[in-house]
Order: C-alpha cells, then sequence, then structure tokens
C-alpha cells in the first residue's frame, strides 16, 4: 500500500506514522532473530572435521604462508593454500579457504580427508 498523508504525518499503511516505522522495523528483525535461533537450539550441527594448519613464515614472500597437511596427503591440495601479513590474518584466510574445499567436496559429493590426529603420550 502506498504511503499517504493523512493529518500531517505519513501513513504507511501499516497503521504507523513515519516516524514509528524504523523502531517498529528494528523491533520486527530482532523478533524474527530471536525465533530464529531459538529454533537452531537443539539441532544437530552438521560435523566439519578438524584439520591441521601449516603455518610458516616465507622470508621470500615476506607473508606467513599455509598448508593444510592433511589434504596434501590426499593429493587433493598441493602447495600453500592461503597466507597473511599477519599470523592472524593468515590463520584467518585459511579459515576462509577450508571452508570453501569442504563446501565444494560437500557439493561434489567427495568425500573429505580424515584428518590427521595426533596421539596424547
Amino acid at each position: 500500500m502506498e504511503a499517504s498523508r493523512y493529518r500531517g504525518a505519513t501513513y504507511n499503511g501499516a497503521g504507523r506514522d513515519s516516524a514509528d516505522v524504523k523502531p517498529y522495523l528494528e523491533r520486527q528483525a530482532r523478533d524474527v532473530i530471536h525465533a530464529v535461533r531459538e529454533s537452531l537450539k537443539g539441532a544437530i550441527i552438521e560435523y566439519v572435521p578438524r584439520y591441521s594448519l601449516l603455518i610458516e613464515w616465507s622470508g621470500d614472500d615476506l607473508a606467513y604462508l599455509v598448508t593444510l597437511p592433511d589434504w596434501e596427503q590426499e593429493g587433493i591440495v598441493l602447495g600453500p593454500v592461503a597466507h597473511g601479513d599477519t599470523y592472524e590474518e593468515a590463520v584467518s584466510n585459511a579459515r576462509e579457504a577450508l571452508d570453501s574445499l569442504v563446501c565444494s567436496l560437500r557439493q561434489h559429493r567427495q568425500p573429505l580427508p580424515e584428518p590427521r590426529v595426533v596421539a596424547s603420550v
């Protein structure tokens, strides 16, 4: 419904003046987000294996390079998958790369490589 003028205020068709619309919509958005979060409680979260990241400083590249040993062992990825000027940036970029790799293999219905497990001593 188009907005119309009613007694000097803009009417938005939802029974509210234009000044009231933004808080009303923000409240609705919060309610929807809360409802979605509540509906996800107890939902089964898809299992994602924990993979190792090998982070090394490269003097040639002047950056931290990240490789995925579990994925290299399977021949899926060869060489660095991410880099960063800082250690934290490299880890963040590697997480994005790993998410993309997992998503791609799942979309193509390919098995994920088994993560390397370090035995405790």
